[in-house]
């Protein structure tokens, strides 16, 4: 048997186990993964529950004995999502705590928000709109949690900034992480994503706290990232600066 990878594991930990243990685990668990698969691909609005039916090798009136609506789905993956990120927050921020690191480890983030991107589609929220108060608290909990730790890298002489630029670092660094994706799909074009994409938009995230890392501490980083970039190509596509 192959070796799970960690976000294979992740998935496995949330509503595969929830399901399982509420003796509904492989029809449910099915129609979930397949309705993530289609809705990341396409994003909920655009995919019917005839093609879900299809997706979980099922009929539609099986589908409809386990979700009536499609607004159920959506929920229900929301849980899901609800479950992984405070996992990977929880993780991160112990990381970053740690007394023996002092980087900004936000791998695991971005690995959670590919596998669950379609959540941030406007069409998630239109089917079901009770998310965004949760997703809102969500983000509060977990941006408290990076507060947090962004406080005790200053306690430790790792980060130097105030307050108020930490809660300022704290809303930039979630607005990029949350829409670099969609960035990349509108603003770039880009059809699909890669890990390149993802590893690219941590650098972009990491490059905000740049200025306020102790100078040995930036080096550091840099030189990770000059080594990444040596080694992977930016696939970005971006325009040349018009001469002077």
């Amino acid at each position: 048997m192959s070796k799970l990878t960690p976000t294979q594991m992740l998935r496995r930990s949330t509503e595969i186990a929830q399901a399982e243990a509420a003796g509904r685990g492989s029809t449910r668990t099915r129609i979930l993964e397949a309705s993530r698969d289609l809705f990341n691909a396409r994003g909920p609005g655009d995919v019917t529950t005839a093609e879900i039916a299809a997706a979980s090798g099922i009929s539609e009136g099986n589908l409809h004995y386990h979700f009536r609506r499609k607004e159920q789905i959506v929920e229900a993956l929301f849980a899901c999502y609800e479950a992984a990120l405070e996992q990977t927050v929880a993780e991160n921020t112990a990381m970053m705590a740690s007394a023996h690191n002092d980087g900004i480890y936000l791998q695991g983030y971005f690995a959670t928000m590919w596998e669950w991107r379609f959540i941030y589609s406007g069409s998630s929220m239109r089917i079901a709109p009770k998310m965004a108060a949760r997703l809102t608290r969500l983000t509060e909990r977990a941006q408290a949690d990076v507060k947090r730790v962004l406080f005790g890298l200053v306690a430790r002489d790792i980060l130097i900034a105030t307050p108020a630029q930490i809660d300022m670092l704290i809303v930039n660094a979630w607005i990029v992480a949350s829409y670099w994706i969609d960035y990349l799909q509108s603003r770039q074009g880009v059809a699909e994503i890669t890990r390149a994409h993802l590893d690219q938009g941590l650098a972009q995230v990491e490059a905000l706290f740049q200025p306020f890392l102790r100078e040995d501490h930036a080096r550091t980083r840099r030189a990770a990232h000059e080594n990444l970039a040596a080694h992977q190509p930016s696939p970005l596509q971006t325009s040349e600066m018009p001469n002077a």
